[in-house]
């Protein structure tokens, strides 16, 4: 049953429409996707509070005073369970609009100094905490081949810790193209390899695109020849093969947002 809470306005959608956004193809087709958890919740409500359609809630008791005038609906706990992604549910969903243009194949008007490139990446946890990193270490937005995971999973949402509206996301098949357009706009286009050189100087402040490769097979050859540099982060051999792709993208952030080098 759907109640209007301190002045929202009741919205009725059968429970198969929230379960069908626990997809890729719900998610694009809809143009939303779910939070889960009252902190996270909370979180979304103080960065982007425009973006919240509504709140399911299993708990009228769990319904903060910062959720005023927004719409809700009581869901008995086993029917918010099978439209949670997970095992425990917390007991409140929000209901929240894609951030306009997230799948389209252009850039924003303004695209920022400091942009990720995501080529392949496709554990979502990995893809959410690199975007927790960049919107961390002030970079503007993300570029995701279009074989990446989703970054409005559920999976991914929940690692990203409230800043999956930090740096605004282009996931396409056009992201090769963007990158071309971004180049010609007078972006450096550095890649975190294994194999590139130890030497990285960010002290100049140029515009630039930092790619990430897939978490087994590294860059594509794509981005490899597009690149203007590659490079690896200085570490003892003797100890480990390689880093996470997320860890070797908050060290690339912060040393990016820092302007430092390392030789």
């Amino acid at each position: 049953m759907a109640a209007a809470f301190q002045g929202g306005n009741p919205i009725l959608r059968p429970l198969k429409w929230y379960r069908e956004l626990l997809s890729v193809k719900g998610r694009r087709e809809s143009g939303y996707f779910l939070i889960e958890g009252k902190r996270a919740v909370e979180q979304i409500l103080r960065t982007a509070p425009e973006s919240v359609e509504e709140l399911l809630c299993s708990d009228e008791n769990e319904l903060h005073p910062s959720f005023s005038g927004i719409p809700f609906r009581s869901v008995a706990p086993g029917r918010l369970s099978s439209i949670s992604a997970s095992v425990h549910p917390q007991g409140i969903l929000a209901l929240v609009r894609i951030p306009e243009g997230s799948n389209d194949g252009t850039l924003p008007e303004q695209p920022g100094e400091r942009i990720v490139l995501l080529d392949e990446v496709q554990d979502p946890g990995n893809i959410g905490t690199i975007i927790r990193s960049a919107a961390a270490f002030n970079f503007s937005g993300l570029l995701l081949t279009s074989g990446c995971a989703d970054p409005f999973g559920p999976k991914a949402v929940q690692a990203s810790a409230g800043a999956i509206f930090g740096p605004w996301i282009r996931r396409s098949a056009d992201c090769m193209a963007m990158v071309a357009e971004l180049q010609r706009g007078g972006y450096q286009l550095w890649g975190a390899d294994v194999n590139g050189t130890a030497q990285v100087d960010f002290t100049g402040g140029n515009p630039m695109i930092l790619a990430l490769g897939n978490e087994g097979a590294g860059l594509s050859a794509a981005v490899r020849k597009m690149a203007d540099a590659l490079f690896a982060i200085p570490m003892n051999d003797n100890a480990v093969e390689s880093l996470n792709v997320a860890v070797s993208g908050a060290i690339a952030f912060f040393t990016a947002f820092r302007g430092l080098r390392w030789e």
